[in-house]
């Protein structure tokens, strides 16, 4: 069966672009690059032969060298692992694709994996999605206002975009994912086995009254790379990324500050200075021009206010050659108090 997935064996463009997903980083600017100029099963001969005449010696060796550990038996074992647990695989060119991922230009997932009941979550505007996004360790003042500002805006089925990771995005999710507006889940990682991060069954829960999202292919170790595809795809499906509570250097920060550069509104709830978790929004508004809100009927006005979804993409590089593409500047590590704060009153 790996038989089928050697490289010089594909001929079909949606299954170069699994191939190449199992041995690039994700969100890669160079085999983005590519795949927009000549397409997924092209770039596949190319790295091949190294007949890739826009790229200079030293960006090709340093591209090609991922191909090194590629394995088409890791691939029929991913491939085996969607089929058996019910992952679909969407492309760029499917009707189900969010196009809102346009907007990340060359760093656009390849292809997406998602698991769940709601598909035509992905396809709606995205000023019908909002993403809330905050730190792991929030107080408990925090989780109780990202659970009232995501179920308020559930429940005026407006789609609720977040991680699963513990604290405001989990908080964010609970209610959510059994509301109208719906739920979708980003992962950084595969997403075949959803108990084995959850242990409880939340992410299950997610996943079958939503969505739950990954550009991390079935079987694949998560690299370094994964967290910040995570952040990319959060903040490119919606058209506000709310941010609860978070260190300056945080998570949450950092996604904020992706959803600035597409063009999309970033919203922040911050409390009285010097209270927990609060430097990071203190930074988006002052430096980054972030809105405050303080209840649900603010972000749902922000949302009235975004009558067309906002597609301006990212600048491209000049035409000419192609260098070798940095890497990802990762999230730093954020681990925030659990002292108090001001409460935000998001209720009607």
């Amino acid at each position: 069966m790996a038989r089928q997935y050697a490289l010089e064996s594909i001929t079909d463009e949606r299954m170069a672009r699994i191939a190449l997903s199992y041995c690039m980083p994700l969100g890669n600017e160079l085999t983005g690059r590519l795949l927009q100029d000549y397409g997924a099963v092209q770039t596949l001969r190319y790295a091949l032969d190294g007949s890739i005449g826009r790229l200079d010696a030293t960006a090709l060796a340093y591209w090609r060298g991922y191909l090194s550990g590629y394995n088409p038996a890791h691939v029929a074992h991913g491939v085996q692992l969607a089929d058996e647990h019910g992952l679909a695989a969407l492309f760029p060119d499917d009707a189900g694709w969010p196009v809102a991922l346009d907007a990340l230009g060359t760093r656009a997932p390849m292809l997406l994996w998602v698991r769940g009941t709601r598909p035509e979550l992905l396809v709606r505007p995205e000023h019908e999605r909002v993403s809330i996004v905050g730190a792991r360790a929030a107080s408990g003042r925090g989780m109780y206002d990202a659970d009232q500002l995501a179920v308020g805006l559930s429940l005026q089925d407006v789609c609720i975009v977040s991680t699963a990771s513990q604290g405001i995005a989990r908080a964010a999710l609970s209610g959510p994912a059994l509301g109208p507006g719906g739920a979708i889940t980003v992962m950084p990682h595969s997403i075949e086995n959803p108990d084995s991060f959850t242990p409880n069954g939340f992410l299950r829960s997610v996943g079958e009254n939503g969505l739950l999202v990954s550009e991390c292919s079935p079987g694949r170790t998560p690299g370094r790379d994964a967290l910040h595809s995570q952040q990319r795809i959060i903040a490119a499906l919606s058209a506000i990324t709310t941010v609860i509570e978070s260190g300056a250097q945080g998570e949450a920060v950092q996604t904020a500050l992706i959803a600035s550069k597409l063009h999309r509104q970033v919203a922040v709830a911050a409390g009285a200075p010097g209270t927990t978790g609060n430097a990071g929004p203190r930074l988006l508004l002052a430096r980054y021009g972030a809105t405050p809100v303080r209840t649900r009927d603010d972000v749902t006005m922000l949302l009235g206010s975004l009558s067309q979804p906002r597609r301006t993409p990212p600048t491209e590089p000049a035409a000419g050659s192609i260098a070798a593409p940095a890497q990802p500047v990762m999230a730093e590590p954020y681990s925030a108090p659990r002292s108090g704060r001001e409460s935000l009153v998001l209720s009607r």
